[in-house]
């Protein structure tokens, strides 16, 4: 093992040379990977769903479909708005009301059924379709929404599927990265909190060190719950974004009392969900705390069984780079997988166990 070590040093310039020559194929890949955001994709090609796309495709030309609305734009400005668009690679057409009559005719003379549909005159807003020669999720659509966009103003608003899955995919390529270093690096310092369990005796005296011990630990495994929570009503929430404001409430309530967190029988909806910045700042960013919170008290658990690998366990975990994704670092490090059938239960009911509380 000496000898390997010292061949390790030796030719740590060869090493360098060849680790920073392998990361060039390996960022070409990177770049030149991918990333497959239709869902469509994956459905069998003989369903409703694919058999309908096809044959838009094949025998009419669309692929897909955005809706457009523009508000407080005169009429002139809004044709030549939309054709421009038309000049945008991999957009088919643009469908308006100059698409069937001259703009010298006023649209009022429409009957009110076709114009309502088209028009929202309380808001002074008009609303083109506009369909592209590929599919929804295309690199080419993708690339026609951007392009659409550069070409809006804080007036036009762009919706339908293809925007959806363009904002998933520039959301994802800029968030993910943070957060899943964020996911790793909240453990570091709450792993920590869970390792100093033993030492706050000698730190702030038996008593109340005593009594903070058991409240730290309390309050990471409470925030492991109520992170849950949260977590779980951001994706309700998104899954059904037409609910109400009402409904919203009624499902936090809801969910506060599964989880334990609520138990006034006399209300009906509970609000205080607003009052957690992240749900409108960082969508789904409350999630992180969930999984670090669980590992932590995976590392507070090891340490009550063999410290020496519980400390060992953690600083392998500060070793990994910030980069490596939550569920393969904490395989690396030793700690569980809580997304395991059974783990996080046995995780809180052995936190339980230490705290020397019931009801977990």
């Amino acid at each position: 093992m000496k000898k390997f070590a010292k061949g390790i040093v030796k030719c740590r310039g060869m090493i360098l040379i060849i680790a920073i020559a392998l990361l060039i194929p390996s960022a070409i890949g990177y770049f030149n990977t991918r990333i497959n955001y239709d869902v469509l994709t994956y459905l069998p090609k003989d369903i409703e769903t694919m058999v309908g796309q096809d044959i838009l495709l094949d025998q009419f030309g669309v692929g897909s479909f955005s809706v457009y609305i523009v508000e407080g734009m005169d009429a002139k400005d809004v044709s030549a708005l939309k054709e421009k668009m038309e000049q945008v690679d991999h957009v088919d057409s643009v469908l308006w009301y100059d698409s069937f009559m001259d703009l010298s005719i006023p649209m009022e003379m429409l009957p009110d059924e076709i114009y309502d549909a088209f028009n929202n005159a309380s808001t002074d807003s008009t609303m083109m379709f506009i369909l592209y020669d590929t599919g929804m999720s295309a690199d080419e659509t993708m690339d026609a929404v951007a392009e659409i966009r550069k070409l809006s103003n804080e007036q036009c608003f762009l919706s339908g599927m293809s925007a959806i899955v363009t904002d998933t995919r520039d959301l994802s390529n800029k968030e993910t990265p943070i957060y899943v270093c964020i996911a790793v690096s909240e453990i570091h310092s709450q792993g920590m909190q869970m390792l100093f369990y033993d030492y706050y005796d000698e730190l702030l005296g038996e008593d109340i060190g005593d009594i903070y011990a058991f409240y730290d630990v309390y309050s990471m495994a409470d925030n492991a719950i109520s992170t849950a929570l949260i977590s779980e009503f951001e994706i309700a929430a998104y899954e059904n974004p037409d609910m109400t404001l009402e409904e919203l409430n009624k499902l936090y309530l809801q969910l506060s009392r599964r989880y334990g967190m609520q138990y006034d029988s006399q209300i009906k909806e509970l609000y205080t969900w607003s009052e957690v910045p992240h749900i409108f700042t960082s969508p789904c960013y409350y999630f992180s705390y969930l999984t670090s919170a669980f590992s932590s008290l995976d590392i507070l658990t090891m340490a009550e069984e063999d410290r020496h690998e519980a400390i060992e366990t953690y600083m392998t975990l500060t070793t990994i780079p910030g980069y490596i994704p939550y569920c393969s670092a904490v395989e690396y490090a030793g700690l569980r997988d809580i997304f395991d059938d059974g783990v996080a239960q046995d995780i809180m009911e052995e936190t339980a166990s230490i705290l020397g509380v019931k009801g977990y």
